[in-house]
């Protein structure tokens, strides 16, 4: 018989409820039968093998509802055992919620594939899913998190609200916060240094968390917004910073010059303050700009990655001149004549060196 002839033959045995039948020569020939055909073949079958897993019968479902004609018996079946590339697998399970079909495991199957193998475009998506419609696992949960806020602070990928929702409540929640994976704090504190006002309980937990980034000697240029809402050392807070983020093994030159002084770029060492996060930090007085270009080993040649200048910031973000600034501001007023100016500022200089000297005494 022609391969024709084989689907003629399926098809009236699927006509007259012969489904075994039919079903023996598909397993044996796999010839093509009609799209209504195949849809009474796989629900028959489905229903009457009781949802039973069959290799053959999922990739015939699956045809079914490549073409659109699978009915709920046959969302039923693929959302308990199809799994195929995560494309196919959200299609599925969209059509399924849709059509209010049971969709079982589904959500957590597809959320750990995408977890695993990158393919995260519908990836928030499924999540919400996952957490509405099933008891989440707490490890799968985790790994989401870690990734949104690894895109986050490392690529610079916006992501939703819920994401700083669940760091704020987790690390809230955590006794031992010095535990807790130095990704969430550093996303957590670019997120509220974005933010144009904290509440109370955010300045409570970022002082926290500040606290830990620089007891580790983390110490990166997005801290310094923090100034307005949180104590930040005054050293940090007296440096211009450059940060580079590239790979885990990341080998990086990074090259300055200060002008007006210098003509000539100068090499200098990034330090290394977290997986492939480099920052070098610099004094800059008033009318100095500090020139830089960072280099990254691409095999065996140095390939310029990112170039730019800095200037010296005049003030914290609270409004509180530092000791430095006040240098500063002495060096500016002495350059301009200013003598009222010059005089406020080594009042104020002296001041506070006072206070340092009352509260912080030499042992």
């Amino acid at each position: 018989m022609s391969q024709g002839q084989r689907a003629q033959l399926c098809e009236t045995f699927i006509n007259g409820n012969y489904i075994k039948e039919a079903l023996g020569i598909l397993r044996e020939y796999r010839c093509r039968i009609s799209g209504g055909h195949l849809r009474k073949l796989c629900t028959d079958v489905i229903l009457t093998r009781l949802f039973e897993q069959d290799d053959l019968l999922l990739k015939l479902a699956f045809s079914v509802f490549r073409q659109d004609q699978a009915d709920s018996v046959i969302l039923d079946y693929l959302c308990e055992h199809f799994n195929g590339t995560a494309g196919q697998m959200y299609q599925i399970l969209m059509k399924s919620v849709s059509e209010r079909v049971e969709t079982y495991d589904l959500e957590e199957r597809l959320l750990a594939q995408m977890l695993f193998s990158g393919e995260t475009g519908q990836i928030d998506k499924v999540f919400s899913l996952y957490m509405k419609r099933k008891k989440p696992g707490e490890l799968l949960v985790k790994a989401y998190f870690t990734m949104k806020s690894t895109e986050y602070f490392m690529r610079q990928i916006p992501a939703e609200d819920q994401v700083f929702a669940y760091l704020e409540s987790m690390i809230g929640d955590t006794a031992d916060k010095e535990k807790i994976s130095t990704i969430y704090l550093l996303a957590l504190t670019k997120y509220y240094a974005g933010l144009a006002v904290l509440s109370e309980s955010q300045r409570e937990l970022c002082q926290t968390i500040v606290d830990i980034l620089v007891a580790e000697g983390i110490v990166l240029p997005h801290m310094k917004d923090l100034a307005g809402y949180v104590r930040v050392p005054e050293d940090i807070l007296d440096k211009e910073m450059i940060q580079y983020i590239g790979q885990k093994d990341s080998r990086v030159d990074l090259q300055i010059r200060i002008r007006p002084q210098e003509e000539q770029f100068r090499s200098n060492d990034m330090k290394r303050v977290y997986q492939g996060i480099f920052v070098k930090q610099e004094v800059l007085f008033d009318g100095e700009v500090m020139e830089y270009r960072v280099f990254e080993q691409k095999g065996e040649d140095m390939v310029l990655m990112e170039e730019g200048s800095l200037t010296c910031s005049k003030k914290t973000e609270s409004g509180e001149e530092s000791r430095f600034h006040l240098l500063n501001q002495m060096s500016v007023c002495l350059n301009l004549k200013e003598e009222a100016g010059l005089r406020d500022a080594m009042e104020e200089y002296v001041r506070k060196n006072a206070v340092v000297e009352e509260l912080f005494g030499l042992m």
